[in-house]
């Protein structure tokens, strides 16, 4: 099979670092030094990029890639027009990209050719390296402003029309819509103690997303998908599963049954996949995005993925900061809001919970969009809950948006939501239209 190498694209390209006159930072940035199949070009490129600014030149280039100054001087009529470097480049870097992959391919053969291969260890061993071309190969985003600035006048005018759902995607909580929405491209994390709902809270985001017609795709590292799908159940009936038959009534049976009918099509997906690690996390989040169409990709949660590799002693720190870099990836590759839930620390037991208490939190903070830390009395099955946005991008901080919380029914609301429903069965009642 032949290599995919073509010299001339990168002797072109060196032409363009030392003869073009274009920025040589800029030529450097377009490919990396292992993109070069030939190794002279390759070591001279590495050179290069170590060298300060205005320091570039074709005696030291040739001195480091072992080649006459000669040589190196007939580069500069190696392309007529210096144009086409960036062509140039993109060539160079794609047929790095397919040797690499090639070389994957080889390896997965030769492991799978093995007696005693298992195809699920070879699987996950690789299963990094794919993510890693993927990034890779894919275009990288250098736009100037003019390019970039229709789509923030867009964006501008949209919330000067009072369209504040063009800021994101609404979530149901009007509130947090204008604090913190969430935006394409953004990692938000939910963080809270144990049993203070914010697996429930992501559900009730995600169905409200989901019954607008915007497919969700959830990953749960904690609860089965049927648990889950019960609990989408009875947030949407407002009523309570174990009622059933234990009241007396058809009341419990009746909404259940009727909730079915509302939810049965609605595009979210909920994966179950036990174990997950980082790349398997980003290989499940794409067929997410590209197989279910997700809109949105929430992840319960952080603490619970796995790191690709331990390498000697366990560093918890450097395993969860690993998580939330990829979180952060997989919402920029794949151009969706990711939703990701944490853990706070024991410390913030009994205290307003702050972005201190992040468990092992490593680079959660800096990898974050915005951070919003859910808090509520958690011997009450019923009451007020709150929201704080304790990081927010490009927005204020520390708005605290106050929920209405539901026990029985494992649902969050906007505050006031559940009063307003009552006055409404109080007005219907009296106008005949409920029974």
């Amino acid at each position: 099979m032949k290599e995919p190498v073509n010299i001339d694209s990168e002797l072109a390209l060196v032409g363009a670092l030392l003869w073009s006159g274009e920025p040589p930072e800029e030529v450097l940035a377009s490919v990396p030094a292992e993109a070069f199949a030939m190794p002279a070009l390759r070591a001279g490129w590495d050179w290069a990029a170590k060298q300060p600014a205005g320091e570039v030149n074709a005696a030291g280039f040739a001195k480091a890639a072992g080649l006459t100054l000669a040589y190196v001087a007939g580069l500069a009529q190696a392309r007529p027009t210096w144009t086409l470097w960036t062509a140039d480049a993109a060539d160079v870097a794609r047929r790095a990209n397919c040797r690499r992959l090639a070389e994957i391919g080889a390896e997965i053969v030769a492991g799978a050719s093995a007696a005693e291969a298992d195809p699920l260890a070879i699987a996950e061993r690789h299963a990094k390296a794919f993510a890693d071309l993927a990034t890779t190969a894919r275009p990288g985003g250098m736009y100037s402003v003019r390019e970039l600035l229709p789509g923030v006048i867009e964006y501008i005018e949209a919330l000067h029309a009072g369209n504040h759902a063009a800021a994101g995607i609404p979530t149901g909580f009007p509130e947090l819509d204008r604090v913190s929405p969430m935006r394409p491209g953004e990692l938000t994390i939910l963080a809270a103690r144990p049993s203070v709902g914010k697996s429930a809270l992501a559900m009730n985001v995600a169905a409200n997303i989901a019954l607008s017609g915007g497919p969700v795709g959830f990953v749960s590292l904690e609860m089965t998908a049927r648990g889950l799908c019960a609990r989408l159940l009875q947030s949407e009936a407002g009523a309570c599963i174990a009622d059933v038959g234990r009241d007396g009534t058809m009341a419990a049976y009746g909404s259940l049954t009727r909730a079915v009918g509302r939810i049965r099509d609605i595009p979210l997906t909920i994966c179950q996949p036990g174990r997950l690690t980082c790349s398997a996390l980003r290989r499940l989040s794409r067929q997410l995005v590209s197989g279910r169409g997700a809109s949105m990709i929430v992840v319960d949660y952080l603490q619970l993925v796995l790191p690709d590799q331990r390498l000697g002693s366990r560093n918890r720190e450097n395993e969860v900061s690993e998580a939330s870099a990829t979180a952060k990836a997989i919402a920029m590759d794949c151009g969706v809001p990711v939703l990701m839930l944490a853990q706070l620390n024991r410390q913030a037991e009994g205290e307003k919970p702050r972005l201190s208490h992040l468990r092992d939190s490593g680079s959660i903070e800096q990898d974050a969009d915005a951070v919003w830390l859910l808090d509520r009395d958690r011997q009450k099955s019923n009451g007020t809950a709150s929201l704080t946005v304790a990081k927010n991008r490009d927005g204020d901080c520390g708005a605290t948006i106050p929920l209405a919380f539901e026990g029985r029914f494992t649902r969050f609301r906007p505050a006031g939501a559940a009063e307003r429903d009552q006055s409404t069965d109080d007005r219907n009642r009296g106008k005949g239209w409920a029974r």
